[in-house]
This record gives structure tokens, sequence and C-alpha cells, in this order.
């Protein structure tokens, strides 16, 4: 847990091993470890730490000098990796550990984007990332957070035996499509905020990254204000690596009067409010382990626009959402004209929507548990 429990940042990985631990923190046998400063050691996490993982708590000045190292021995026991290792000395220990301490291991994996789409990554992260594969490679079980995803990881397995290596076990759990509740003081609080007059707000979820499509949705969004179409766009996310073309392009549209917005840092009060009150969501990205904004808009029942491959589609099977080509300008424009412009389309998307199945993490978290110890 060495990442989230020294960080405040609520990416989508994050999100999702807050969730989890949380949850997993009401098991007995459950001991979260983090990493001694130096990567030779599993330690005890310490209460501060443990408090960022389950709730984002902000660190303080004298944390790293309360933090004693007492280092944990795994024996004879299960040893699961809950985050992505960006660490390559972290990750040459956990391959040490999978390969000759004797533990089970389990890890819970999020994409191949690094190697899939590694001309999205940011520098360096490919050789990272390759860190981290080799040491999965000795893993017993893998379970991946959408079937997209386990189909990528199936490929990879398929080429361990060549190096006399089986590989893990590949098991798929779904993510949920959950969020929080927004009452009417955070409906107001976030309209306020959001909303600019009688305009529909447009919302778009994501880090600023270049595989999320962001510039293809400001081109999009500026055909349609050329078109006299009245709306405001919002973007809610993190600041990420070769986002400059991005925030250049955002600030010129701003100096010409366009309504957009970039939030960098939202509460998950404003963001569960703004997912109810945009008119659709935006989320056209070229590769995704899953897609979290799909899932979380649907779950609220306001409809998505997303991709036509991979994980985005795989959530979009049940309904709610309009399927486009990421790479294709003109699809992502006509699909954002016609939920601006036709209300029967509009309508029966949020009625599939609302309609979909819901699922929570409470469930999520104990089928991945089913999954890591069958």
């Amino acid at each position: 847990m060495a990442d989230t429990s020294t960080s405040t940042l609520a990416t989508g990985i994050q999100r999702v091993v807050r969730e989890v631990a949380k949850r997993w923190a009401a098991i007995e046998t459950v001991r979260f470890t983090g990493w001694t400063k130096d990567w030779q050691s599993l330690r005890d996490l310490e209460a501060s730490e443990m408090g960022r993982i389950q709730r984002g708590a902000p660190r303080t000045e004298d944390e790293d000098e309360a933090i004693a190292d007492v280092v944990v021995v795994p024996w004879r026991t299960t040893y699961i990796l809950l985050e992505v290792s960006a660490e390559p000395p972290r990750s040459e220990r956990i391959r040490a550990l999978a390969r000759f301490s004797g533990c089970r291991t389990a890890a819970l994996c999020y994409d191949l984007i690094p190697v899939t789409s590694s001309e999205t990554a940011s520098p360096g992260m490919t050789g990272v990332f390759a860190h981290y594969m080799a040491a999965l490679k000795y893993f017993d079980r893998v379970s991946t957070i959408s079937r997209a995803t386990a189909v990528e990881y199936r490929g990879w397995r398929e080429m361990l035996p060549a190096a006399g290596v089986p590989g893990p076990d590949i098991v798929p759990v779904l993510l949920p499509a959950s969020v929080g509740d927004s009452d009417d003081a955070a409906l107001n609080a976030a309209r306020e905020r959001l909303v600019i007059g009688r305009m529909p707000l447009i919302l778009v979820v994501g880090s600023h990254e270049p595989r999320k499509n962001h510039l293809a949705i400001l081109q999009a969004a500026e055909i349609l204000w050329r078109e006299g179409h009245s709306f405001s766009l919002s973007f809610i996310g993190s600041r990420s690596w070769r986002g400059d073309e991005y925030h250049d392009r955002l600030r010129q549209l701003q100096d010409q009067g366009r309504p957009v917005e970039s939030i960098t840092r939202a509460s998950d009060t404003l963001l569960w409010a703004a997912y109810r009150l945009a008119r659709f969501t935006v989320f056209p990205s070229l590769n995704e382990g899953f897609g979290l904004p799909v899932a979380e808009s649907l779950a609220v029942g306001t409809p998505v626009i997303t991709s036509d491959f991979g994980s985005t589609a795989e959530i979009a099977e049940d309904g709610g959402a309009i399927l486009v080509d990421p790479r294709d300008d003109d699809d992502l424009t006509s699909a954002m004209r016609t939920l601006l412009t036709e209300e029967d389309t509009l309508d029966r998307l949020r009625s599939e929507a609302e309609s979909r199945p819901r699922t929570s993490w409470d469930q999520y978290s104990r089928e991945l548990w089913n999954a890591m110890l069958p």
C-alpha cells in the first residue's frame, strides 16, 4: 500500500484501493503493510497511513519522522497487491517474494496501457511497468477490473511458457457502478458552482492525459458552439503528463468567451452532484482498463458518450450510452449534437441508465476477496 498510504490523490486506482481497503479492514486476518524507505522490507503501516488509505487524510509535516520501520515477514500467508508497483526496486522485491517465499500471491490489475498504448503513457512508464509485469508473472492469481482487461492479461500469460513460467490464473471481477448520495444542499452548491444560467451542462471526468482524448472533446465543443448550440463544458480531473496542449487549447477557448472550465481538485460531494446535474457526460478514451466515470454516470441515470470498444463498450452493454469511434472527430461531434438536440433520444438513454442493474463496493469487495482467496 506504498502509494495510497502516502498520497491524498484520488486517481481511479486509488479510489478502488481505498474503497476495498476500508472494507477489508474489518477482516481480522488482514494486515496492511507498506515498505521501508529503501524498499528492502515490508513494514506495518502507521495509524496516519491507514487513515490516508481509508479516508484520504492529509499528511503532516512530522509524519515521516514518526514512522517506525517494524519489519513484517510474510510466512505461510497470502500476499495481496492492490496497487501498481511504480518503482523498479519495489517490483524487484515483490518478484522475489512471489518467486521464493512460498506464500500465495494475488494481485489486482487495472490495465496494460503502458504496453498496449505506450505512446500515450508518461515518459519512462513502459520500462517501469515492465518491472512490475516481471513480478506478476510469478504470482498465483491476478484479478482484473473488467473482462476486456482479462483478455489482455490472458494474452500476456500465453507468452510466459516460452520463458518456462506458467503465469498466474486470470480472473475478472468487474468494478461496481456506484456513487454517493447527493442531498439538496450538495446539489444546490454544485449547481451554483457549475451551471451557467439555463445552459445544459456537459461533464467530462478524468485526468488530463493524451489517452483520455480531451482535445477531441474541445474540438467537438467548438464546432457545436460555432453552430449556435448553447451549453457549458466542465472537465473534472487531475493534471497529468503531456497535458500542455490541452491546457493551451482550453485557455484559448476561454479567452474567446467559451463557457468551458477545468477543475483539477474536486471533492466527492461535488463530483457526485455534477454527475446528477449534467445533461450527459463524455468519455471517449482511447484505452481504459475499466472507465469508472462511465459506470458512475450511468449509475445516477445520466447518459454517456463513450468509446465503442474495450471495457467502456463492456460497461455500456446494459444501455444508457451512445458508442462512438474515439478517433473519429465527426462521430464524437455528431453524438454530442444528438444529445444536445434530441430530447427523445436523451430520455430513452436516461430510462435505460436508470434501469441498469445496481452494484456496490460492498459487493465488489466480497467478490474480490473470494477471487483472491479461492
